[in-house]
């Protein structure tokens, strides 16, 4: 088993378990206070997103149509939830900019109803927008920002390294066979294939690295 460590300077050791503690009574809060922790990020699939390396037959070899390689972009912003496993996704043909953030947290208010949420996500730009700022208290969903450059205390990230794996192969499998390929549709695929068990694991993983970042050393 992989353990995953942090190494680091002392003075900053220091800062991130105080950052971990915090985190920590935050999430709590939330759960004190009834609220649904809802986790969100962005993935974004490009003409990179495809296996390096393949299996195939003894004196054979993969071939694809490499004008249909270097094609296609898409950018998820996508939710999940321990309790119910992946939540709302959105795809867009663009990178995610403040207005389809806002949009988003509309989309989730209506598919949630009025339950109150907390939203865990990282620290990018476009989540602290000026634009974007106003819209959580109208909707009444508290942002909880993630430690920063620690991607792993976020289980949605976990997620998306399985729903990469599936697209990425199922990808490849459409170029060499040329049976066609469709993005939206593949990406919907591969984000159906994650369980709630496993949504509901990589939280408790996430929660344990947590819980351990908080302790001090």
């Amino acid at each position: 088993r992989v353990r995953h460590v942090k190494v680091m300077p002392p003075g900053l050791r220091a800062q991130y378990a105080t950052r971990c503690s915090e985190l920590l009574a935050e999430l709590e809060w939330a759960e004190s206070e009834g609220r649904t922790v809802v986790f969100l990020d962005e993935i974004n699939f490009t003409k990179l997103s495809l296996p390096r390396r393949e299996w195939a037959a003894r004196n054979s070899n993969l071939s694809v149509d490499q004008r249909e390689v270097y094609q296609g972009y898409r950018s998820v912003i996508a939710t999940m939830t321990a309790e119910r496993g992946m939540g709302l996704c959105l795809i867009h043909t663009k990178a995610v900019a403040g207005e389809d953030f806002v949009a988003f947290l509309q989309r989730l208010r209506n598919k949630l109803g009025r339950r109150p949420v907390a939203l865990f996500m990282d620290q990018l730009r476009v989540h602290k927008s000026r634009d974007v700022q106003p819209e959580y208290a109208r909707l009444d969903i508290t942002p909880v920002y993630n430690v920063g450059y620690s991607p792993e205390l976020n289980p949605i990230e976990a997620v998306f390294s399985k729903v990469k794996a599936v697209f990425c192969r199922g990808r490849l499998n459409s170029l060499v066979n040329k049976t066609g390929f469709n993005f939206d549709r593949a990406i919907t695929a591969a984000f159906r294939s994650v369980t709630p068990e496993h949504c509901a694991a990589c939280v408790r993983k996430s929660r344990h690295l947590l819980e351990r970042g908080a302790q001090p050393t």
